[in-house]
C-alpha cells in the first residue's frame, strides 16, 4: 500500500514539471503561476465530492478461507475479558 501511494505521488512530479514548463513557455511565467495556484485548491474538490468524508470505518468482510463452510461449528465465545480461550485450555 505504501509503495503504491509513493509511486503515485512521486510519479506525478515529472508530469507536473512538464505541464508547468509547457505553460510557462506558452503563456509566460506569471500566468502559469496563477493557473497552478488556482489549480491546487481545485484538487481538493476530488475529496469533497468523493465518499471518503462519509466513510467512518473500514468495511469488515471475512477472508475466503475464514468463512464457515457447511457443517462447520461455531467458534468458541470470548471469555469475560473478551479473549477467546486457547483450544484445550
Amino acid at each position: 500500500m505504501i509503495a503504491g501511494s509513493a509511486f503515485l505521488n512521486y510519479g506525478t512530479l515529472p508530469l507536473g514539471a512538464l505541464l508547468g514548463g509547457a505553460l510557462g513557455s506558452a503563456l509566460g511565467v506569471r500566468p502559469a503561476m496563477w493557473i497552478m495556484t488556482a489549480g491546487v485548491p481545485l484538487a481538493a474538490l476530488i475529496l469533497v465530492f468523493s465518499p471518503i468524508g462519509r466513510v467512518r470505518d473500514l468495511p469488515i468482510r471475512p477472508a475466503e478461507d475464514d468463512r464457515p463452510g457447511p457443517g462447520a461449528r461455531d467458534p468458541e465465545p470470548a471469555g469475560r475479558d473478551g479473549v477467546t480461550p486457547l483450544p484445550g485450555a
